[in-house]
């Protein structure tokens, strides 16, 4: 096994722009697999972002502009060598939640400046985060409410893009009105464009599974384009692309009024919070692979260029793909220079290649979307955390339930304050075993664990396994008051193991004082043992050391 290693520091110009460091120390061997590595990349950001468009209520050319910044942007600020930064599915729902409630109309004028205005948004708030070294910030959103936030997002954009694939009338308003709606009129269904859409689904789940290298989105839309063009299938129902723009996007800010940037900061925040959450944690997990370090706050500034870059190409929000990721990884690839090679491909496919893409049916788009989507929906995972972890299985469902009953947006809120809810629930109510001995051995033990633990008659033995603080003092008070209550024989005294506690404040060094003198008041035994050297100090500091 490789022993982990430490990244060379950067310095001068490479501090501020990591790509400055790579590029003087680029080796060329390294050109092979970044090519394929970008290449392969590009073979999935395309098509992907294409439908991811559709998700976000932009038009597909979108996509391209937001994925092409986007990609260059985060090679000059990024410090994974794996992670590829574009137009994901969650992201775009969410761009498409904060939008709507401002009560435009997708792909109108207003709604595309109202989305790229948002893009921006997104890109400030990053790069401030950056400056102000919140890169921790992720670690508060629980990963299980996370994954049920998650998985209520792919809910929702499967139903949304169920009705293109039987080609009828979707519905409005939330999950459960669009379900209804859908099943409500599948008697409409155009055969033609379900054999297209499912033709499509078909194709990526059976190339994955037997030809996992191949890019299987791409495959899909070329063959979608040229059944479509053969049989001339628009005359048939078939909904097309229609022409791409061909040529750059035009670089500027969006024309929008001071009242509707502020209007949308609040989403944005939510869409930072999403965004920040997934990619750091794709570059984590790719990191750890290789051996190499993450500078979480420097990610946060890559993001926020890499938005900044799709806000002013007229694209929308984007965030590091754990999909196309995963792919540059089985690919091969070496550096961040592959971004290079994706963002290259992308112009080219804007500049030459769009036409192409007019005869792209819709139902081959949903496909795709629904194809990339399935996968968060993760049963093992939702089994796991049933069986093993009860009360996060049961705050990630209410998370996901929310999403599709209510919004995106709420069930974001509602997972962050279940997050915080859960840390100080935890924080206020610690678990404090109960002692017991193991003869043979000589070790205490918690009896609730092991049934070898024997009680010592007259002593009640505690544990804490938490900081004492003062929204836990009151807590290990009554806790110890019950302990002797319930002790079987009548217990004389208490003796409590600190060995567990990493720290304690005023409140609760007070609290214990104040312990002491009221099972002394009760004629009964009170002390503690194991107490580490940074607790004494606090405890001698605060005075009831003694």
């Amino acid at each position: 096994m490789a022993r982990p290693t430490k990244s060379k520091a950067p310095t001068g110009a490479g501090k501020y722009i990591p790509a400055v460091s790579l590029i003087k120390d680029y080796q060329r061997t390294n050109i092979r697999w970044d090519i394929i590595a970008g290449l392969t990349a590009w073979a999935m950001v395309v098509p992907e972002g294409m439908a991811y468009a559709s998700i976000a209520g932009m038009p597909p050319e979108a996509a391209l502009y937001a994925a092409m910044a986007a990609t260059l942007l985060y090679f000059l600020f990024g410090t994974s060598r794996d992670i590829t930064v574009g137009p994901g599915s969650a992201i775009a729902i969410m761009s498409a939640a904060v939008v709507v409630g401002l009560g435009l109309t997708p792909n109108a004028d207003d709604w595309i400046a109202a989305t790229t205005a948002l893009a921006l948004v997104v890109g400030v708030i990053c790069i401030i985060a950056g400056y102000l070294r919140l890169g921790f910030i992720s670690e508060f959103i629980s990963k299980p409410v996370l994954e049920g936030f998650v998985t209520g997002i792919a809910l929702v954009i499967i139903v949304g893009q169920a009705p293109k694939l039987f080609r009828i009338e979707g519905g409005d308003g939330n999950f459960w009105q669009q379900l209804a709606a859908l099943i409500g009129g599948l008697g409409a269904t155009n055969l033609v464009v379900l054999v297209v859409g499912v033709g499509s689904y078909i194709l990526l789940v059976a190339l994955k599974l037997y030809v996992p290298k191949i890019p299987a989105a791409l495959i899909a839309v070329v063959s979608s384009i040229v059944v479509v063009t053969l049989f001339n299938l628009e005359e048939l129902g078939v909904h097309v692309a229609g022409l791409i723009p061909q040529g750059l996007p035009s670089v500027g800010f969006p024309d929008v009024d001071l009242a509707l940037i502020i209007a949308v900061i609040p989403g944005a925040i939510g869409v930072v919070l999403v965004a920040y959450a997934e990619t750091l944690s794709a570059a984590k997990t790719f990191a750890a692979k290789k051996h190499y370090d993450i500078e979480p706050n420097q990610e946060f500034k890559a993001l926020g260029w890499s938005n900044l870059g799709a806000g002013m190409s007229q694209g929308f929000t984007v965030d590091g793909s754990v999909s196309r990721s995963s792919a540059k990884y089985e690919a091969g690839v070496k550096t961040q220079m592959s971004l290079v090679v994706t963002s290259g491909a992308i112009l080219i496919t804007l500049l030459f290649l769009t036409p192409l893409f007019a005869n792209l049916a819709e139902a081959t788009l949903a496909a795709i979307v629904v194809h990339a989507v399935l996968p968060l929906l993760k049963p093992e995972l939702w089994k796991d955390l049933f069986r093993v972890a009860r009360l996060e299985f049961w705050a990630a469902a209410t998370a996901g339930f929310i999403v599709t009953l209510v919004g995106t947006l709420e069930g974001l809120l509602y997972g962050v304050a279940l997050s915080l809810a859960v840390v100080i629930g935890r924080a206020a109510y610690p678990y404090i075993a109960e002692l017991g001995l193991i003869k043979e051995t000589g070790t205490y033990v918690d009896v609730e664990v092991n049934e070898e633990a024997q009680r010592i008659p007259g002593i009640v033995i505690l544990r804490p396994e938490a900081m004492l603080f003062f929204a836990n003092a009151t807590y290990l008070h009554d806790k110890v008051i019950r302990a002797l209550e319930d002790a079987d024989p009548e217990a004389s005294s208490v003796l409590l193991d600190l060995e567990g506690v990493a720290r304690v404040d005023l409140t609760a060094s007070r609290s214990l004082l104040a312990l002491k003198e009221e099972l002394d008041g009760l004629d009964l035994g009170f002390a503690i043992t194991r107490v580490r050297s940074t607790v004494r100090r606090n405890l001698r500091k605060f005075e009831v050391e003694e």
